[in-house]
């Protein structure tokens, strides 16, 4: 496997996150697994935990996330690299 897909794949489930999050305002983790059935339970949960930690998603309500000023530029950023990425395959 090529070493850029390895970086690549960790992170999917983080953008993927991300842009639910953008699209809908807040979720329930629940929410989240439901609309996100491409990843595992476990995933969507390890992955809403480091964007919590990193700054990107903030929980409010106790039971609802949602995305952060830092949240919605990194989910930006992401994307254009990500387009870039595409471009030079």
């Amino acid at each position: 496997m090529n070493s850029k897909h390895a970086q690549i794949k960790p992170i999917k489930p983080l953008i993927a996150i991300l842009k639910a999050l953008e699209k809908c305002g807040k979720a329930k983790e629940i929410d989240l697994i439901k609309n996100l059935p491409q990843f595992s339970t476990s995933t969507i949960h390890s992955n809403l935990e480091k964007a919590v930690f990193l700054g990107l998603v903030e929980k409010v309500d106790q039971h609802y996330y949602t995305l952060t000023e830092k949240g919605k530029e990194f989910l930006k950023t992401a994307i254009e690299e990500i387009k870039r990425f595409v471009e030079v395959i």
